[in-house]
């Protein structure tokens, strides 16, 4: 049986941290020896393209002075020329002209020809450090050619062998999520998915995905007109006089707008406290400070109160660790009794580690939303963070470099998916409770929705928006046809709009006492969509397959899946 990752936080702190910097190395050493690459010719041609660099970095500092001093004695020369006619004296005239000239051939003369060897010697220069990378990426070749979409989780793997990982998501964890953990499927709608990273805990479904949303927000049109009047006013003399006045009035009309943003989450089935509902939020209140604890005091006095109302149809009672109920409130939880059995004082001592702790993890920067069977974590650092294991981000010509943005891409993707998912860690129960044995095989491979919305976002959204569409896209997918033959025939929706240009004519008075009307431009934005057609095939003998491939009739190859657009 599989260790249980008791005290996530101290376990990444004093165990995993290491242990996965040294997989990381160990990997990457691994990779190297397989490629059987020629590291120190690498190295000599990199430092070759470092003092090449250099050179031509000086060279364009040097062409930029060039520059300045020739536009300082263009204006200079111009000067002398414009000046003379001014002059009422013949010798400062003279003067001003042998000036003018002296400056002239000055840039005839030096700058002009020393910024024309400049533009040459740097482009000759351009050419060589192009010519260098040329010949230190193909040495490198053999090793990226190795990197693959599936080494971040099989180094999580290693160094938490708690976590399981598919090599993708799979309708049947999908189907497994809805039948026997009630998923709804809310987190997807008015979504599309840009990567997923399914797997189980204990034999317990999880998904942590990154998802673009959508939802109508409302935009601010401004509009201008200037208006004139005559008007009566007091002359120098002491007389009235009419004057001309102007005014510029403004006017703002609010409009409807879709708006678009970045959301990362973690999706874990559970049947612990089977019939328990509750939502946290951020606290805010972690930081220590005079003012802070009269926050967290002020909170506390009111959770109490909460508690003591008698009145309404909350069954909400105090816990005794006043400063867990404080920083992780959940006024709206449904079952204290499973809520007792589920937050037990490891699972509060735990979970308070992970909300205070600012130096390893992320802090207090999540949601925890929790209905009956299903979690959901929202964890704010991912909305930042990029899930997707592209191998392509680890390829380099520089050897050195890319063994140290390897460990460094790596490290980063490991912390982000294992603090997205220490609140459910921080949990025992969680980790000790296993579900029955689901009639759902996952090991089937065949890719769901959520795994084709990523291919399709990966393809990019003009491939399938709508001619019209001026905005971003939602890509939805939906499942066409199955063929015996494996392959699966799947529609992509793209969801945009189009925007049509429309006037407002707002009445704002002006100075002359009279209303006029302002003309506000907007854009009206209404829905257009497109379907596409492409087709899935998932290599089963072969899935973690590594590069990205592009061919001539539309195919690429990601994460074990062949798809023709």
């Amino acid at each position: 049986m599989q260790e249980t990752v008791y005290d996530p936080l101290e376990r990444y702190k004093n165990e995993y941290c290491d242990l996965f910097l040294k997989n990381a190395r160990e990997a990457f050493d691994e990779l190297f020896r397989r490629a059987n690459i020629d590291k120190e010719k690498n190295q000599s041609l990199c430092l070759e393209i470092f003092n090449l660099t250099n050179e031509k970095d000086s060279d364009e500092t040097s062409r930029s002075h060039k520059k300045i001093w020739r536009l300082i004695c263009g204006i200079l020369t111009i000067a002398g020329v414009l000046v003379w006619p001014l002059t009422e004296q013949m010798i400062p005239g003279i003067i001003c002209l042998v000036l003018s000239g002296a400056f002239l051939f000055f840039i005839l003369a030096y700058l002009n020809h020393e910024i024309k060897d400049l533009d040459d010697k740097i482009q000759n220069l351009e050419k060589i450090i192009a010519e260098k990378k040329a010949q230190a990426l193909e040495i490198m070749r053999p090793l990226n050619d190795l990197f693959d979409w599936d080494i971040p989780i099989q180094l999580i793997r290693k160094t938490v062998p708690k976590l399981e990982f598919d090599t993708y998501f799979t309708r049947e964890r999908l189907t497994e999520l809805i039948q026997d953990f009630q998923y709804d499927g809310s987190l997807n709608e008015d979504s599309s998915i840009l990567f997923s990273q399914s797997g189980v805990i204990n034999g317990n479904p999880f998904v942590v995905a990154n998802s673009k949303k959508f939802q109508m927000g409302m935009q601010e049109y401004t509009g201008h007109l200037t208006i004139h009047w005559m008007d009566w006013a007091m002359g120098v003399n002491g007389k009235r006089q009419r004057v001309r006045r102007s005014q510029t009035l403004s006017a703002t009309v609010t409009k409807p707008c879709p708006q678009y943003s970045k959301i990362g989450f973690v999706l874990y089935g559970n049947e612990a406290a089977p019939n328990l509902e509750f939502t946290r939020n951020k606290s805010n209140l972690v930081d220590e400070g005079i003012f802070q604890n009269i926050r967290r005091n002020q909170k506390l006095k009111e959770l109490k109160k909460f508690s003591q109302n008698l009145k309404d149809e909350s069954s909400y009672t105090l816990m005794g660790n006043h400063e867990f109920e404080t920083l992780f409130e959940t006024k709206d939880r449904t079952d204290e009794v499973e809520y007792r059995l589920l937050f037990t004082a490891l699972a509060q001592k735990q979970m308070l580690e992970l909300i205070k702790d600012k130096s390893v993890s992320y802090g207090d920067d999540f949601i925890f939303f929790k209905q009956k069977k299903i979690n959901v974590i929202f964890p704010n650092h991912l909305n930042g963070s990029t899930l997707d294991t592209n191998p392509e981000q680890f390829a380099d010509y520089d050897f050195n470099r890319c063994k140290s943005n390897f460990v460094r891409i790596n490290q980063e993707y490991f912390r982000a998916i294992y603090f997205a998912m220490a609140p459910l860690l921080a949990i025992p129960l969680y980790q000790q409770m296993r579900p029955r044995k689901s009639k759902f095989d996952p090991s089937r491979k065949k890719s769901g929705t959520w795994e084709w919305e990523a291919i399709a976002n990966y393809i990019g959204e003009a491939h399938f928006m709508h001619p019209q569409s001026i905005t971003e896209n939602i890509l939805k997918t939906e499942l066409a046809k199955d063929s015996p033959n494996g392959e699966s025939e799947v529609e992509v929706t793209a969801f945009g709009f189009t925007g049509e240009h429309r006037v407002d004519h707002v009445n704002v008075l002006g100075g002359d006492g009279r209303y006029h009307a302002v003309p506000v431009s907007w854009i009206q934005y209404l829905p257009v969509q497109k379907k596409t057609k492409i087709v899935v095939t998932e290599d089963e003998k072969n899935l973690t397959r590594g590069k990205v491939e592009k061919s001539a009739a539309g195919e690429i190859y990601r994460r074990g899946i062949f798809v023709k657009s």
